[in-house]
């Protein structure tokens, strides 16, 4: 899992989202699976399989009656609070919602990523691009960032503009990162409003998992870097990492 040490930076309290892609190959029969935990203030979880979010003092766990999630699939899994409703998104569309309101209450703990910074509630699969915002996304601002973790770009070139070769699909090459320094190195931009920390889970190598919005870069135990949504992720084995 990856632990985030504390920042004032993270305590939010009037609206947040929690944004992710993940790709569950286990979850914990009547148990939490924790994707993003700010210990004692507010999660992001699976419950028996089922999206959960937890905001302290506004409601607590909320657990909707949802479907369960399939195993061994990507998804893009959102949950917002505006101070007055609580809402989970699923591959960009809207799937529960219910009216809240209250502060979201703040801790000095640290924050985890694919369990609670303790190590508990551990998270088994793949977690990618994953952001918190201090303000609630609508629900086209959602649909977009769904949809563009669904754009695959392919190419093709000549070296006389007669003869093509066939399309291939972007990768991580050299050509690749080469054309890739053209746009931005990451699927989502980091300059959007509220945008309070945004992990890419792109690295090579190494244990650091970089925050490219702010200065929340975390520190991996365990956990393997594999190919993920959008260049690479975090695969968590849900018992030592």
């Amino acid at each position: 899992y990856v632990v985030v040490n504390h920042s004032t930076a993270l305590n939010i309290t009037s609206a947040i989202t929690i944004e992710t892609w993940i790709k569950p190959s286990s979850y914990t029969a009547s148990g939490y699976n924790h994707i993003l935990d700010k210990d004692s203030s507010y999660a992001l979880s699976l419950y028996n399989g089922k999206p959960s979010l937890y905001l302290l003092n506004a409601g607590g766990w909320w657990s909707p009656s949802v479907a369960t999630l399939d195993m061994f699939k990507w998804y893009h899994l959102v949950a917002t609070y505006d101070g007055t409703v609580k809402k989970i998104f699923l591959n960009g569309t809207l799937i529960a919602e219910q009216n809240q309101t209250g502060l979201i209450g703040t801790s000095t703990f640290n924050l985890g990523i694919g369990a609670r910074q303790t190590g508990d509630y551990k998270f088994k699969g793949i977690i990618d691009s994953t952001r918190i915002y201090s303000r609630a996304l609508s629900a086209d601002e959602i649909l977009s960032n769904y949809q563009a973790g669904n754009i695959e770009f392919q190419y093709r070139v000549s070296t006389d503009n007669s003869t093509w070769s066939n399309w291939t699909s972007y990768g991580t090459s050299a050509s690749d990162l080469a054309w890739e320094s053209f746009d931005n190195p990451y699927l989502y931009g980091t300059t959007d409003t509220g945008l309070v920390a945004y992990w890419p889970m792109d690295e090579a190598s190494g244990t650091s998992v970089a925050d490219v919005k702010g200065s929340n870069t975390g520190t991996a135990t365990g956990t393997k870097i594999i190919d993920g949504k959008y260049s690479k992720a975090r695969s968590f084995n849900g018992s030592s990492d």
